[in-house]
């Protein structure tokens, strides 16, 4: 009897065990626990929007995973990404600029998913992305991440100054020949009081401008592998050449110093404008003109060639998580074809998704009636992929402070451009002492 007692007793041990182990898998309200992870990122008050409500499609889909949205402003961001990631700072899930991704990979601050992505191969789809969009997640024939956008150029224009002047709006036919006659004859003084009231144009120097038309005009700001500048070359000089004669030779841009190039254009004091995709949603909003955009003018070259570079802004997971798989399930969907359809609605975004980009969802929402031509640099074939550089930042302002002090009247359009080189080259030399002198 005392033995059957003892079975009893030790059955229902186990039994009380497993019950125990069972439950302390629960919450009180009979709910799987939730692991939280944090989604950091910057953006829009719309994106936002859009965050959350995929947010808690997500959570729906996951009851066991819950997602914190962490917004910071964009100014400093990634200083304060960096500086969280030194302090041992909760950190999941994010979104990090292109020209910031080099650095982190340095750093060690990113998981590498190439497992992930192996293992989920047919849910994520790589080939459904453009090849340019997964160059910004790659470093070190490793994945770093994966994209929801893709960085996107266009002309935007006011439809009303060109109907006023009788001129043709921008097509595929045009050249940055053709972009400066027009820009010419749109740049007037309207109460003949000796001040330019209207500009024919606005491009501003920066450095995701330079790329663009150096990559047009065949030049090469590095080599394959970042350790040389390579700037200094009939191309870049032309590429220097366009953006002095645009300025200060004839006066078809406004000069840097002066508003911004979107308010310019929302005041209707330039005609049209080189932007990237990201002002489409604020022009929709505040716009009370006719507006579109039409294509990046072609180089005049027998042979053009378009560099692409900016890829996208990867969405990434921090290798400090203490959730990878939980993360990797989140990026699998934040990036998926039905949360890029949710972020056309935005109006911010070129998707980095094929088929999302090539649908009528992206397509035919206006204004612009012309969505398309943000893809023209995109599908231009013969394109060539160069890595960004570590020190993106850096390498930006020796670009600026040369061309700066072009415009003063310093030097010539030749020493600006050797002046850029010998600069690019000794900031190589200091990144690299950099690394070597970084304890292992």
């Amino acid at each position: 009897m005392k033995a059957v007692e003892n079975t009893w007793a030790a059955r229902t041990g186990i039994f009380l065990l497993f019950f125990l182990i069972v439950l302390g898998g629960c919450q009180r309200d009979g709910t799987l626990e939730q692991k939280t992870i944090r989604f950091t990122t910057w953006d829009t008050p719309v994106s936002t929007r859009i965050y959350r409500d995929l947010i808690e499609e997500f959570e729906s889909r996951n009851p066991d995973i819950r997602v914190e949205l962490m917004m910071l402003p964009w100014t400093h961001y990634h200083r304060k990404i960096l500086t969280m990631t030194a302090a041992g700072s909760k950190l999941d899930f994010m979104r990090l600029a292109n020209s910031y991704f080099p650095q982190f990979v340095e750093k060690g601050a990113l998981l590498p998913l190439d497992d992930y992505v192996k293992r989920d191969a047919k849910e994520i789809d790589l080939d459904d992305f453009y090849h340019e969009a997964l160059m910004g997640t790659r470093a070190d024939g490793r994945i770093y991440g994966l994209p929801l956008d893709i960085v996107g150029w266009a002309i935007y224009y006011n439809r009303g100054i060109f109907d006023k002047a009788g001129l043709p709006y921008p097509d595929e036919s045009w050249t940055w020949e053709t972009f400066f006659e027009v820009a010419r004859k749109l740049t007037q003084d309207l109460d003949r009081d000796g001040i330019i009231d209207q500009y024919g144009a606005y491009v501003k120097v920066k450095m995701g401008v330079i790329e663009l038309l150096a990559g047009q005009s065949g030049a090469m700001i590095l080599n394959g592998d970042n350790s040389k500048c390579l700037f200094n070359s009939a191309e870049g000089r032309a590429v220097i050449q366009l953006l002095y004669d645009l300025i200060v030779k004839y006066r078809v841009v406004p000069p840097p110093e002066t508003r911004a190039s979107q308010d310019l254009f929302a005041l209707q004091k330039v005609a049209m404008v080189l932007l990237m995709r990201g002002e489409v949603p604020r022009f929709r909003r505040n716009l009370v003109f006719d507006w579109d955009v039409g294509p990046v003018p072609k180089w005049p070259r027998t042979d053009p060639r378009a560099l692409f570079v900016g890829g996208s802004n990867p969405w990434v997971i921090s290798s400090s998580t203490k959730m990878p798989e939980q993360s990797w399930r989140f990026l699998r969907f934040f990036t998926g074809k039905e949360a890029a359809e949710k972020m056309v609605g935005t109006g911010r975004f070129v998707p980095a998704r094929r088929s999302v980009a090539q649908s009528r969802a992206f397509l035919e929402t206006g204004p612009p009636d012309h969505n398309v031509f943000f893809l023209d640099l995109i599908q231009t074939p013969n394109k060539v992929v160069v890595p960004r550089f570590q020190r993106y930042k850096r390498l930006e302002k020796v670009f600026e402070d040369n061309f700066q002090f072009l415009m003063e009247g310093k030097m010539s359009v030749e020493s600006c451009v050797a002046n850029i080189a010998r600069d690019v080259d000794r900031l190589i030399e200091e990144v690299r002492s950099e690394e070597e002198e970084r304890p292992s």
